[in-house]
């Protein structure tokens, strides 16, 4: 697991609602606390012994929705979103495990934390340091900027 801290929240924040970057990202969870708490769930009927995360929305489905939500002059008190890499990708990285990142935005600070589900007890991380890599190069290849927390 790592931990990022996103450096220009404002950048960040338009690449989240007004581009498509995180488009293909499944999103089992998501919730925006603003003058009113809303919260995305995937039940449990949808999650399925297959994939965790085979049912969930993605990002492209919710981002109008989101968007519509924190849209207007207040910025919202927090945003948790947990985007889960969708079936095809976690297959092209030939593994059977879930990969997520979770996504924290409280007082204007905006940080990201790597996870990784696999239905097998294992100790051997290679899956775990592969998703970090990856969300590493999908930040570097989206401008994103951010710092890596020790």
């Amino acid at each position: 697991m790592i931990s990022l801290v996103v450096r220009d929240t404002k950048q960040f924040m338009a690449k989240l609602f007004k581009e498509e970057a995180f488009d293909n990202f499944s999103v089992p969870n998501m919730e925006i606390v603003s003058f009113a708490t809303f919260e995305i769930s995937e039940t449990k009927n949808q999650v399925t012994d297959d994939s965790l995360a085979a049912d969930s929305c993605t990002w492209k489905t919710l981002r109008p929705y989101a968007f519509n939500i924190i849209k207007g002059k207040d910025i919202p008190r927090s945003i948790k979103i947990v985007f889960s890499l969708n079936k095809e990708e976690s297959e092209k990285l030939k593994s059977d495990t879930t990969f997520f990142m979770n996504m924290y935005f409280v007082d204007g600070d905006l940080h990201f934390t790597t996870g990784t589900s696999s239905k097998k007890f294992t100790l051997e991380k290679s899956a775990d340091h592969l998703w970090e890599d990856y969300v590493k190069n999908f930040f570097k290849k989206n401008g994103i900027d951010y710092q890596l927390l020790e």
